[in-house]
């Protein structure tokens, strides 16, 4: 379902820059949802129409159930 949401937010957005928000923390340990987004996923999903480059990184406290140790991201997508 991901492969087909970038596509489609490709072919919608024209040359449009995109803002991402993600989360990323070891899914092993916690299944989702939220579900985990890494760095390598969003290159791999994005890396082809977009420059992606990573705008912040915040710790999240308190609020994984599991206790999973996880971050949000804010990635600027710029078509190439």
């Amino acid at each position: 379902m991901r492969e087909d949401y970038a596509v489609h937010l490709a072919e919608i957005s024209g040359d449009a820059k995109q803002l991402l928000i993600s989360f990323d923390y070891d899914q092993s340990i916690r299944r989702g949802p939220p579900f985990a987004v890494p760095e390598k996923m969003i290159e791999e999903l994005y890396g082809g129409s977009y420059t992606i480059r990573l705008l912040d990184r915040k710790e999240i406290v308190g609020r994984m159930p599991s206790g999973a140790a996880a971050h949000e991201e804010i990635w600027l997508l710029e078509r190439k």
